[in-house]
């Protein structure tokens, strides 16, 4: 009833758009990606050590009186990975103004919830595509129908996110070389198997707390940030876990409802970012993990459910000024999670974490920029990456961005943590061209 009450205003708040002058079509930006990637060798047959992709991405918009049409589309091509031949939307959506103040939205958003470059607690609303490199997982827009309005001196916005996006997966063609192509998602509830049509919802205010940038949000949906991989079809029979099937290839992903706060200020010249976020799932069934099926693991204490946390990160950013009329910036930030029962059985990552980064800028009409980071683990798994990045435009319609990304991944590191990205370590060189 919600979501026809909603597309009714709407729809009701675009009526006469045929009597008003409207807006021609407008093309906002177009760009082309030429995409490679080189593999350290891992002495394997099935896999490759080159990459080549392309990559379009384009952004158009007409305006109809108050009412304004977005579309902003990506698509990709990939010689090696056929799970990564796809085209989705970011935001694809119709925004109005209804009675002088709400502004109503209805159409595919991609919400942006970070406040620092490695830990964002609050940023999981969206499914992304996730990719053999950790820093680079993009959003895919979820089906979205909100309103916003100006309160209590800020923005607060409510949003029915009725059809969870699902997220995409390596497949078995990919650098990771999984044995077979993953199933299709399954998601877990109060129900354990939730319907892909739910009563999904999102809370935000964001605004000025005293002298802070601040975010707070409230939401009921799937977690897409945390992957668990095995099936739920097994018994328990004296004592042990007996599958029913040798199929161990189903991503689960859980509903929960998630709380939380961001908060940007500064001291002095230097940036403080603080997050924090609760999460709260609804479902407690256990999975019979693929890395349990390989272990031939019969022992209940191996199966796994994600239990509810509570995560807090840190940020720290200070800004150097150079002679040469450079400038750069020092990067701290620092990510806990607490797990309900204390312990991290699901093998999730980033939940003792430190990032460290210096971001060189040469203040030049090419934007040129380099950039050091890595993240740690500080709990002694001696699990991580560090990065090189160095990015430039030139000729005013191309821009290049070059780079090397390497792990540091223990043999028995979890598939839900860093080992999915095991032997993925890789040289990149991405060329755009804007139209």
């Amino acid at each position: 009833m919600q979501v026809f009450l909603l597309l009714f205003i709407v729809f009701h708040s675009c009526k006469g758009f045929a009597k008003k002058e409207s807006q021609p079509w407008q093309l906002v930006t177009s760009e082309f990606t030429f995409e490679v990637r080189q593999f350290a060798d891992d002495n394997e047959d099935e896999t490759f050590e080159n990459q080549r992709a392309l990559k379009l991405r384009t952004h158009v918009e007409k305006e109809f009186g108050k009412t304004k049409f977005t579309a902003i589309l990506s698509g990709r091509y990939d010689d090696q990975d056929p799970n990564r031949n796809l085209i989705w939307p970011e935001d694809v959506n119709i925004r109005t103004r209804a009675f002088g103040k709400y502004d109503l939205t209805a159409g595919y958003k991609i919400f942006n919830f970070s406040a620092m470059d490695a830990f964002n607690p609050l940023d999981s609303i969206n499914a992304r595509i996730f990719d053999v490199s950790i820093v680079n997982a993009e959003k895919m827009g979820e089906l979205a129908l909100g309103v916003s309005l100006e309160k209590f001196q800020g923005t607060l916005s409510f949003y029915l996110l009725p059809n969870p996006t699902r997220p995409v997966l390596p497949g078995s063609q990919s650098r990771i070389n999984l044995e077979e192509n993953l199933d299709s998602a399954i998601w877990m509830g109060s129900n354990d198997d939730e319907p892909d049509w739910d009563d999904h919802f999102l809370f935000s205010w964001e605004g000025m707390f005293g002298d802070w940038d601040a975010l707070m949000i409230f939401s009921k949906g799937i977690d897409r940030s945390r992957t668990i991989v095995g099936s739920d079809d097994y018994r328990i029979t004296a004592g042990n876990a007996i599958p029913n099937s040798t199929k161990f290839n189903t991503p689960y992903y859980y509903e929960r409802y998630l709380t939380g706060i961001n908060l940007v200020g500064l001291l002095g010249d230097d940036l403080l970012k603080f997050s924090a976020a609760h999460a709260y799932y609804l479902s407690e069934t256990e999975i019979y993990t693929a890395e349990q099926a390989l272990a031939r693991s019969s022992d209940p204490e191996d199966l796994v459910f994600p239990p509810d946390y509570t995560s807090v990160a840190l940020g720290y950013e200070h800004p150097l000024e150079h002679d040469s009329g450079m400038s750069s910036s020092l990067l701290a930030e620092y990510q806990s999670i607490f797990f309900a029962g204390g312990e991290n059985a699901a093998g999730f990552p980033l939940a003792n974490d430190l990032y460290l980064a210096w971001r060189i800028n040469f203040n030049d009409i090419n934007s040129k920029q380099l950039t050091f980071a890595g993240v740690y683990d500080l709990e002694g798994n001696q699990e991580g990456f560090v990065r090189l990045e160095y990015s430039q435009r030139f000729m005013e319609v191309f821009r290049i961005q070059t780079g090397v990304l390497e792990y540091m991944i223990p043999d028995d590191s979890s598939f839900t943590g860093y080992g999915i990205f095991r032997d993925t370590e890789n040289a990149y060189l991405n060329l755009t061209y804007y139209l």
